[in-house]
């Protein structure tokens, strides 16, 4: 687990100079390679989104945030999707659907989500995606939520794929 000190928890808080001494466990990722499991992610307190982001800070909303299409070693299993809460409110994606380019559907569960809630600001990640698919070559996912409407669509190309590195989703550039 990654731990943040005393000194780094205040700076979050306009206390003390405003440091920027740490960085996001996904950007650590970016520049070495290396590749954490997401519970690294979510123990990074200090950035309550880990992933890179172009989505502008005033847009709220459900976004599909990233993906580790091409995991270490084999892909079944090791493949997870992340949703991003910034609706400013606790949500339950339970029920809501997520789509990918060949029409395989997951509908999220309590088991798939590990959680029941997602708390505003907070990046749900998705582990068992079965039978949704992460193709090397590119793919598309669609999130729609338990009544049906659609909330979100993000693709990504073959260029954009790296092994062990998460694909940024929320780079709609």
């Amino acid at each position: 687990v990654m731990y943040q000190d005393a000194a780094f928890l205040e700076d979050l808080g306009g206390v003390v100079d405003h440091q920027r001494y740490q960085v996001s466990v996904s950007k650590i990722e970016q520049l070495t390679g290396l590749v954490f499991p997401p519970v690294y992610h979510e123990a990074n307190v200090g950035f309550s989104n880990s992933v890179p982001q172009q989505i502008s800070d005033g847009d709220e909303g459900i976004f599909i945030a990233a993906a580790m299409v091409n995991p270490i070693g084999k892909d079944r299993g090791n493949e997870w999707i992340s949703i991003l809460n910034r609706t400013g409110k606790t949500m339950s994606f339970i029920g809501w659907r997520l789509i990918d380019q060949k029409g395989r559907e997951l509908v999220l569960s309590s088991s798939s989500l590990g959680v029941e809630e997602s708390e505003p600001g907070v990046t749900t990640i998705l582990q068992s995606i079965s039978p949704i698919r992460l193709v090397n070559t590119g793919g598309s996912l669609t999130l729609f939520n338990e009544a049906g409407e659609y909330v979100d669509d993000v693709s990504y190309t073959k260029d954009q794929v790296r092994e062990g590195v998460a694909v940024d989703l929320l780079d709609r550039s």
